[in-house]
């Protein structure tokens, strides 16, 4: 996944309804690309050829099953990470695929979909946390180099900025809900206090929205730093070229 790029899911799972609505309630959210596919062969055809950054995996499927699949991964050394999805009483399985380097398991008929974003979320974010401690301790005793501090810079504000889009398009989720059920229902009076509260919410809900925006600004200069090799006091005209700056109109209210 490349910065600015929104990060790509594939959801494997030979029954349909189940894999739909995974792949329904991620789409939803507008921040990841998803693909399916409907066979532990397709899902192994299409790691070959193509990226991916995360894996939501069935464990129980046709002639090649997710055990088989993590078995592969297992044998690739592929640096992905997998969710795998359990029937109930299949503990043991999910463990023996923890153990092929399944990052979490979820059980089927526990599943909430509404809450299954943030589950992405958190599996994206921690597996990146986790590589970069990997990645740590191999250099530990080795000097700090500045492209390590602007790695650091850009990951985190990237990693930042798309929980903080996360939650926003959660909320705006509620408040669509709350306009078109809630709201009616209300007397004037209520209506009107709550109408208040919810514009003063809004427009507190603007400046988390732009302080995502400056983030995710900081994430693309820290790049252009890296690749274009400049120190930290390098020429900030050529940075403010690639990268741009924010306008200032974005920090105006209404």
């Amino acid at each position: 996944m490349t910065l600015g790029s929104k990060p790509k899911i594939l959801i494997v799972d030979d029954e349909s309804s189940c894999r739909m609505s995974v792949a329904m309630v991620l789409k939803r959210t507008g921040l990841y690309e998803i693909d399916e596919a409907a066979s532990g062969e397709e899902a192994i055809g299409a790691l070959k050829h193509g990226d991916c950054d995360l894996v939501i995996l069935d464990h129980q499927m046709g002639e090649v099953s997710g055990l088989n699949v993590m078995q592969w991964f297992f044998e690739q050394k592929m640096q992905i990470p997998v969710i795998v999805l359990t029937g109930s009483g299949s503990d043991t399985i999910a463990a023996e695929m923890m153990k092929l380097g399944a990052y979490d398991y979820v059980r089927k008929d526990q599943i909430e979909l509404n809450h299954f974003p943030v589950l992405v979320r958190t599996t994206l974010e921690g597996y990146r946390s986790r590589l970069e401690r990997q990645q740590a301790n191999t250099r530990q005793g080795q000097p700090l180099r500045n492209s390590d501090v602007v790695g650091l810079l850009e990951n985190t504000s990237a990693s930042f900025s798309r929980s903080a889009e996360a939650v926003i398009g959660l909320i705006a989720d509620e408040f669509d809900e709350y306009q078109k059920r809630v709201r009616p229902n209300l007397s004037p009076t209520a209506r009107s206090d709550v109408d208040r509260i919810m514009q003063n919410f809004q427009e507190r809900l603007k400046l988390v929205s732009l302080f995502t925006k400056t983030l995710a600004d900081l994430a693309l200069i820290a790049r252009t730093r890296r690749e274009l090799n400049l120190q930290p006091e390098g020429d900030e005209d050529t940075i403010r070229r690639n990268a741009g700056r924010v306008d200032e109109s974005d920090l105006e209210t209404d």
